[in-house]
């Protein structure tokens, strides 16, 4: 698809990220669909970061291109590629709007996903090998693309369509991550056209969701309308409770639900505009703003994260250039991790590898930090690797677990008979649980340098007790 299409019009820069692949072999391109001063003027103004997250085809370039006062032609379709990034001003403040794909678009035939060879010459399994490798390219960078915009907004728009459980899951896992973020969700109904259906759609599905409770609210920031004009003007609020008596229990933020139906319907004429409306007040009113260099952010964003989806980290910010409108890296070829995807995060599977479960925390006096995971059976080659880079520590813990073999009873006298069957039927049960983890395993997580201090990254003590390791490290005596 060419920029100057005009299902990209409605933005104003887009870095055409469509594949981890071609940040080495072509880099990322950026398109500017209309005029490139429309950028630069407003690319380093102090701006509010409102990202506009969801799965594919919810209508996320559509609430969007309505924030932007972008009137669309009726039918018309936004494609959106990569990163896509509008910079409105609402009621004189600007505004930095990101966009992206969203979440399980297909993976198809382009001028990014390239084949080594004509794929009518290459033989099947190779071929498949090569479809396999996209498609691990493909949710690598859809989950970097949602990680990012997640990340640096300070507002976020998640929109939904009809709920359905991976929605619902969808959301709860948003609300882990955004912290100190306004949330707003947007239920756009598109295939709704009656407010009638709308109505009934809220009373037995969103007022009964057993993932998040409602209540109903009216909006009292918009001028008063007369009975006849007075359209739909209310909104739902997930309220949270704040444990104060726990300083260390994390504060969930409330989170606003709204409706939006078919835009050219009865439902669409009754709820679109006030939810438009109240949006844009949330957004003009928030008091956080910053600059926002696109190209800047993004390159340290993909130092930082390196370490997470790359068999080996980038090593130098340098590495990365921005010369001639193209991100690009520098440097010898690089391997994606293999890993198992989630709706917003990456579970590394290295190889044969696998991931035992784990936790980490802090000593009561504050003295020492500790890892635990699970592992039954005898373990080897245990190695400890901490990097700390950009105000994280990266721990890395490999090592390789012992299948754990039944005893031979063969010999045993038939007196024992009874003992050796309930011996055999418990090699069996070891034997079973232990098929799927055995062999190579990897541990792969990072800890903000706001949680912990390291006096030193080696292993001060190990230990292991009723199947779970103990790793302990020094903190530093001011970390509290």
């Amino acid at each position: 698809m060419s920029s100057n299409d005009n299902s990209t019009k409605i933005y104003d820069i887009i870095i055409n990220i469509n594949a981890m692949k071609s940040l080495l072999d072509k880099g990322w391109q950026e398109e500017f669909p209309n005029d490139k001063s429309i950028y630069e003027e407003k690319k380093d103004k102090e701006s509010v970061i409102v990202s506009v997250i969801g799965n594919a085809n919810k209508g996320k370039s559509f609430i969007l291109a309505k924030l932007s006062d972008v009137d669309l032609p009726s039918g018309f379709e936004i494609q959106t590629k990569g990163l896509s990034v509008k910079y409105p001003t609402i009621e004189n403040k600007n505004i930095i709007l990101l966009d992206t794909a969203g979440f399980q678009t297909p993976l198809v035939e382009n001028d990014v996903y390239i084949l080594s060879e004509d794929k009518d010459t290459l033989q099947e399994e190779k071929y498949l090998n090569e479809v396999t490798e996209l498609s691990r390219d493909k949710q690598m960078t859809e989950c970097l693309l949602q990680k990012f915009v997640l990340t640096q907004a300070n507002i976020l728009i998640c929109v939904v369509g009809e709920l359905t459980y991976s929605e619902q899951k969808f959301l709860n896992k948003i609300k882990k991550d955004i912290q100190d973020k306004r949330l707003f969700v947007v239920h756009n109904l598109q295939n709704f056209t009656k407010k009638e259906q709308v109505v009934n759609y809220i009373k037995d599905i969103l007022m009964i969701s057993l993932t998040f409770k409602l209540k109903e609210y009216v909006m009292i920031n918009f001028e008063n309308q007369n009975e006849n004009e007075k359209k739909n003007n209310l909104y739902y609020l997930e309220q949270f409770e704040e444990d104060k008596e726990d300083e260390n229990t994390q504060i969930e933020h409330d989170i606003v639900h709204l409706i939006m139906a078919n835009d050219k319907s009865e439902a669409g004429d009754y709820y679109n505009e006030s939810t438009i409306k109240y949006l844009k007040n949330q957004i003009s009113t928030f008091v956080g703003i910053k600059k926002f260099p696109i190209e800047e952010k993004l390159k340290k964003f993909l130092f930082n994260i390196s370490k997470e989806i790359m068999e080996e980290q980038i090593k130098n910010i340098n590495d990365i250039n921005t010369d001639d409108n193209r991100i690009k890296l520098d440097g010898e070829a690089f391997k994606l991790k293999k890993c198992l995807v989630d709706e917003l995060g990456i579970n590394n599977f290295v190889g044969t590898q696998y991931r035992p479960k784990y936790r980490y925390f802090k000593s009561g006096d504050g003295k020492s930090f500790f890892i635990q995971f699970i592992m039954c059976g005898s373990v080897s080659d245990l190695r400890v690797k901490v990097d700390q880079i950009e105000g994280n520590y990266y721990f890395t813990i490999t090592g390789k677990k012992n299948l754990e073999k039944p005893n031979d009873n063969s010999n045993k006298t038939e007196e024992n008979d009874n003992s050796n069957e309930k011996e055999k039927e418990k090699g069996k049960c070891i034997d079973q649980f232990n098929k799927r983890e055995e062999g190579p395993f990897i541990l792969d997580f990072k800890v903000s340098t706001n949680q912990i201090l390291l006096s030193n990254t080696k292993v001060k003590s190990r230990k292991k007790e009723n199947g779970i390791i103990t790793l302990e490290f020094s903190l530093l005596p001011n970390d509290n």
